[in-house]
């Protein structure tokens, strides 16, 4: 699941990348669209990737609470040390998620507003660029921690528990 969350954040950087810097010579109408679709796909990840590392705390707490059946890792202190871990890391990820997700849409409404001539251009052009070099740093701080939720959930399942993959 995470490889596929990481391929869709990299599917969308690349429609940023693109929008960004290879349509400024095109069609005002082609601009809108890849950066729609741009958008939609950055969006798209971040809501995934930290919806994915919610259900995954999730479904680790209720294996430990006994809550999908039997009670697991009850003699095991590595269970609670591993939900701790997954629920920091879940900490850590949500600013970035939530700016991947908030930022891109940000830039594409200021887009609608130099389109209407509500402001210079120049705003959203300068938003846009910054916005995609925090889609960047976004993308690799989730990705790193779509990774190390993967790790947690192993550890986890080789403890004996019966968080999903």
């Amino acid at each position: 699941m995470a490889l596929g969350l990481l391929t869709v954040h990299l599917a969308g950087l690349a429609f940023f990348a693109y929008t960004c810097f290879a349509v400024g010579d095109g069609t005002l109408a082609f601009h809108i669209g890849a950066g729609l679709i741009a958008v939609m796909l950055v969006v798209f990840a971040h809501t995934m990737s930290y919806f994915y590392l919610v259900a995954m705390t999730s479904m680790m707490r209720k294996a430990l609470a006994g809550e999908s059946g039997p009670p697991v890792l009850v003699d095991d202190p590595r269970g609670p040390e591993l939900l701790a871990r997954s629920r920091r890391l879940k900490a850590t990820a949500m600013p970035w998620a939530m700016g991947g997700m908030i930022l891109p849409m940000a830039a594409f409404i200021l887009g609608g507003g130099a389109h209407t001539r509500a402001f210079p251009a120049v705003i959203h052009t300068a938003a846009g660029y910054l916005v995609f070099v925090f889609a960047i740093l976004a993308t690799v701080m989730v990705g790193l921690a779509l990774l190390r939720q993967n790790r947690i959930v192993e550890a986890f399942q080789a403890a004996g528990g019966t968080a999903p993959e």
